[in-house]
């Protein structure tokens, strides 16, 4: 090593064939892992004759932690994985220099907290070279041969002292106490001058040195000493602890290219801060603390440098702008083989970001619909089409969530950049193409049907949604293949139970013949085995977390099953509870009578009686779950339901208003209100007019119910009617679209009830995986389905004849689309 003095001819060509070995041999961890235990002796001898070294001595914190760093076998084991990960870091990012050296930074900070300091980076390095050549100079599992050359030797050595580089100057820092002289130079400053002043200072130092950034500063004076505080709170934390720092880097980007920083102003603004802080400490700013404060800002401008660098594209730059001109002609400088994955993705400080994520989050609606328009553009050139449906959902897996609560005007973009429609109309039909296999699912990638796109349509989205050609089309697909049959089956055996219930424990409830015993005891065992199966798929739904949450109060939550959260199931499962219940009380077959039920009966109406009741009034009630099945009837049974809740809450304020008034006269001690409750019950009477008690009522009383009358007729009742005559205007609007997303509801339920085999086969069916064809022997992308619409489509807002934009030039990826084609095909 050139460290060492030892002479090491060591060519491009070794290295570079040296490195291509390496990074192949990175999965004989095993034995790398032994060999630096067994190699790190050498490390324990070496610092045991350098105990002093650090910068405070040898103190007995120091030595406490470099005993239990070396000195105990657990620890070893602890350093030896912790390099193994350091190595593994350097070789990820062995062609990405500026991204490997801010991983040194830290890497370099958190050795030395464990003790290593200059005097080990050499031993360590012959330590991991002696481990590397023990590990493949062992014979290969594969090949039997020795994989250990000169030229891996060569590449080592290269790559050790290019990493030494970056430590050394770490840890060196770390020895001479660099953060802390930092730290603690900066908090005498604050304690000697005030916000205001240490921001003057600074501002009339960059004045000085860089002017060109001064109009940079257009906030008031008092929030820019405060940006001047924060930047050099943030210098003193880098010294501390850089990956902290390194964690916000991406949000410090975007910031400050959002300021329209750019990197050449990182030098100047720190030789204005260095001049700004040698002014504000005095006499405290000595040469060592010169150089604490140099050191620090030489590896943070580097940093922050490339990372203005890296994140000041032509994207980034129209996006925190939100300049919708400058990202057009972004786009159209792309060349468009990459043109979607600019769209796609960006990268800021070694993280990939989404750019279109970008732009929802901040609010730029514009940008964001001009980009997932741009992606879901079809383009095509003489060699191949270019269409970004597959990157977006793959790089955006959550998009159709993000879309429905963060952005639902952009849905209907999507969806309609998941169509094609042919402008050739062949015997009253045309050519339609729905791209929609990642709207449809593919049970291998997504087990619960719950977090497909078509629930998350129906849990976040609303109800017009459901409206559009595409969603329609993925429902009727699901419906049409699983849905309605399981759907059809389940209400098939509910009815089976409501009709044996109706004739046997209803109409015939006293007959104590063995048939109808029979009858009674089979429905309940019926009844009893489709309690356990929903009881399990609740139960399932639960282990793997398919549950929803309801809001019991602002704090608290109740998770139930999915299955649950459905008001029909929960009122059939207790339905079924109460069948199977009151099959088990069967009284012919208890008392042992054949007539027992009939000649016990005194005519009194007993709490089995009242349950029957309850079960066959909720039973029968579950009929109306099969309106679904037809569109227009499911819509009629929506907008009712939804104008009973209105109702609901309208007898709440009738019911307080009824009892306001019993009370009052109850007071009076009117004739029929004597007592509380007889009162209430006449107050209903005469309010449903089922009575005329209230013409024997006395003058006091009469002017209650006088009162009662216009409150409940003239004023309740009315606004009960204005309310139902706007609720209904409002149903009518999206009830078709509610009406399909109940059913929506009812289809992925129905395929909760499928395992992952069965869904895979219906998704295979398909077709998804084939290309599709625009016309015939043209073949399109795949992930899509076509079908052939009646012609009267064209009549639809949604219909775009033939949107494929054409490029009859070169056919290059590396050339941008010409703009003559960027236009989109007018409706």
């Amino acid at each position: 090593f050139t460290r060492s003095g030892v002479e090491i001819a060591i060519s491009d060509d070794n290295v570079d064939n040296g490195l291509a070995t390496l990074s192949g041999s990175s999965s004989k961890r095993p034995p790398f892992t032994r060999r630096v235990k067994a190699s790190i002796a050498k490390l324990r001898r070496t610092n045991s004759a350098t105990s002093d070294a650090g910068p405070r001595g040898a103190g007995v914190e120091h030595r406490h932690k470099q005993q239990r760093l070396f000195d105990r076998a657990q620890a070893e084991e602890a350093f030896g994985q912790e390099v193994w990960g350091f190595l593994e870091t350097v070789m990820t990012l062995l062609w990405e220099p500026e991204q490997m050296n801010e991983k040194l930074i830290v890497t370099g900070t958190r050795f030395f907290k464990y003790g290593m300091r200059l005097c080990h980076l050499d031993p360590l390095g012959e330590a991991v070279h002696e481990a590397l050549r023990i590990a493949l100079a062992c014979p290969c599992n594969e090949c039997g041969k020795d994989e250990w050359k000169s030229h891996i030797s060569d590449a080592w050595a290269w790559l050790w002292g290019t990493v030494c580089q970056s430590l050394t100057s770490t840890i060196e820092s770390a020895e001479a106490d660099h953060p802390r002289m930092a730290a603690e130079s900066w908090e005498k400053i604050k304690s000697r001058h005030t916000t205001e002043q240490i921001g003057d200072v600074l501002f009339a130092e960059l004045t000085r040195e860089a002017p060109m950034v001064v109009h940079l500063f257009k906030r008031p004076k008092k929030l820019q000493s405060y940006m001047f505080m924060q930047a050099v709170e943030s210098l003193v934390a880098f010294s501390k602890s850089p990956k902290e720092f390194f964690d916000g880097l991406r949000n410090f980007t975007i910031l400050h290219i959002k300021y329209g920083v750019k990197s050449e102003y990182v030098k100047p603004f720190g030789k204005a801060l260095m001049h700004g802080l040698e002014e504000l400490a005095g006499d405290a700013w000595t040469p060592e603390v010169k150089a604490a404060w140099e050191t620090v800002w030489l590896c943070l401008s580097s940093c922050v440098a490339r990372s203005l660098n890296t994140g000041t594209n032509l994207i980034t730059v129209s996006l925190v702008n939100g300049d919708l001109s400058k990202m057009e002609e972004a786009a159209q400088c792309a060349p468009r083989g990459e043109r979607i994955a600019w769209m796609t993705e960006v990268e800021l400080n070694g993280t990939v970001s989404s750019p279109l994520y970008w732009a929802i989050r901040e609010g730029k609606l514009n940008i964001a619909r001009f980009m997932l328009r741009d992606i879901l553009s079809i383009r095509a050139d003489r060699e191949c089409y270019y269409y970004g449906r597959e990157r977006l959902f793959e790089t955006h897996p959550d998009l159709v969530s993000v879309l429905c609560t963060d952005a639902p005007n952009l849905v209907e973009d999507l969806l309609d950049g998941l169509m094609w429609h042919s402008q050739t109309v062949l015997n009253g039909r045309l050519r339609v193409n729905y791209f929609i296999k990642d709207l449809y699912g593919n049970p291998e990638d997504i087990h619960d049907p719950w977090q497909t796109a078509l629930a998350i349509f129906c849990l976040k989205g609303l109800p017009d949604m459901f409206m559009h050609p595409c969603l329609e089309k993925l429902l009727a697909m699901k419906w049409t293949r699983f849905g309605k049959s399981i759907f059809m089956t389940v209400q098939a055996l509910f009815l089976l139970v409501t009709v044996l219930f109706t004739a046997a424990s209803i109409s015939n409830w006293c007959s104590c013949s063995m048939s109808w015993i029979v009858v009674r005891l089979f429905t309940g065992g019926l009844a009893g085995v489709m309690f356990i199966f929903m009881s399990y798929i609740g139960f399932r739904q639960m282990i793997l977390l398919q549950t929803a949450s309801i809001h019991i109060t602002q704090t608290r939550q109740l998770h139930l099953p999915r299955l649950f959260t459905n008001p029909w199931n929960a009122v059939r499962y207790i339905c079924l509870l109460l069948v199977v219940i009151l099959s088990s009380l069967e009284r012919c077959y208890i008392e042992n009578s054949v007539d027992s039920c009939a000649k016990n009966w005194n005519g009194v109406i007993g709490w089995e009686m009242v349950l029957k009741a309850f079960a066959a009034c909720m039973l029968w009630s579950q009929l109306l779950q099969v309106l679904l099945v037809s569109t227009q009837l499911g819509t009629l049974t929506y907008a009712v339901g939804q104008l009973m809740f209105q109702v609901g809450r309208n007898l709440v304020i009738v019911a307080v208003m009824v009892l306001a008034f019993a009370c009052a006269l109850n007071a009076l001690q009117a004739q029929a209100y004597d007592e509380l409750g007889s009162a209430m019950v006449e107050v209903i009477r005469f309010v449903l007019r089922i009575d005329e008690s209230a013409e024997n009522t006395e003058s006091w009383g009469l002017v209650f119910v006088v009162m009662l009358t216009i409150t409940v007729h003239l004023f309740l009742f009315s606004v009960l009617i204005a309310q139902l005559v706007k609720g209904y205007d409002i149903l009518f609007v999206d009830q078709e679209g509610n009406s399909r997303m109940n059913r929506a509801f009812q289809c992925i339920e129905s395929e909760s009830y499928l395992s992952v085999t069965t869904r895979k086969r219906f998704y295979d069916e398909c077709g998804f995986d084939k290309p599709v064809e625009f016309d015939n022997g043209d073949e399109g992308p795949t992930g899509g389905i076509q079908f052939m619409e009646i012609a009267s489509i064209r009549a639809q807002k949604y219909y775009i004849a033939d949107r494929i934009m054409r490029s009859t030039g070169t056919a290059s990826a590396l050339d941008p689309w010409p703009p003559t084609i960027e236009k989109e095909p007018e409706n």
